[in-house]
């Protein structure tokens, strides 16, 4: 017995034990001193009143010790709902403003038949090609926002009307096939040529035919069904 009470007592002066009003030993960071099996060591001033507390604590570092629940704020899915519908508003309104941006840069255009094609030949030239090119990327990124594309050939009076009227038809048809060509949807595309028969300048003089030999491409666009693509 004397044995075991020398033990326990050595233990509390190697751990730095202090004696407190609790009737325990505990060490200087306010740590229990407990025996091999885990028993806080009692000092000479223990009482029966002593028992139920939190050994070698004091009551106030017990309370001190114990973190206080952090309350938490239940989460409104209503809330998440109406902000996560706000977003998507948001980008609806956005990727909108980019269609309508897009569709205006392509709803009219007019293909120098001059520049895009050699002297009577339906060819296309390079310069033709890389105009239609970047046509027919911006018609791809519409999507479903394109409807239909319009494609009109013109002449000049020069030569025989038959001849301009075939000219015009197959400079017509041979942009709508560079555009498929591009990944555009065919169905969607309608030719016509009109021949000398609607000038849009004088021509009585070159820079008036210039004008008239041209190809005249409409876009009919629908904003809403682009974005729901």
């Amino acid at each position: 017995m004397k044995k075991q009470i020398f033990a326990v007592a050595m233990l509390a002066v190697t751990l730095g034990a202090q004696a407190h009003e609790t009737g325990y030993w505990s060490n200087s960071s306010g740590e229990s001193v407990r025996t091999g099996t885990g028993d806080c060591v009692k000092t000479g001033q223990w009482e029966e009143a002593h028992k139920g507390q939190d050994c070698g604590m004091r009551a106030n570092d017990s309370k001190r010790r114990i973190p206080t629940p952090v309350s938490k704020k239940p989460i409104d899915m209503d809330e998440v709902a109406k902000r996560k519908k706000a977003q998507e508003k948001a980008a609806a309104e956005q990727k909108a403003e980019e269609q309508k941006k897009a569709l205006d840069s392509v709803r009219s255009i007019n293909l120098s038949s001059g520049a895009a094609f050699s002297t009577g030949s339906a060819k296309l030239s390079s310069k033709g090609k890389e105009s239609l090119d970047d046509l027919a990327m911006k018609l791809k990124a519409l999507g479903n926002g394109v409807k239909s594309v319009q494609i009109d050939g013109h002449t000049d009076s020069q030569g025989s009307e038959s001849l301009n009227q075939r000219v015009s038809e197959q400079r017509a048809q041979a942009v709508k096939s560079y555009l498929v060509e591009q990944g555009v949807d065919g169905s969607l595309i309608n030719t016509k040529g009109y021949g000398e028969s609607q000038p849009v300048a004088d021509n009585a003089t070159a820079a008036g035919r210039a004008q008239n030999r041209r190809v005249e491409i409409s876009v009919d666009g629908d904003i809403v069904e682009a974005i729901k693509r």
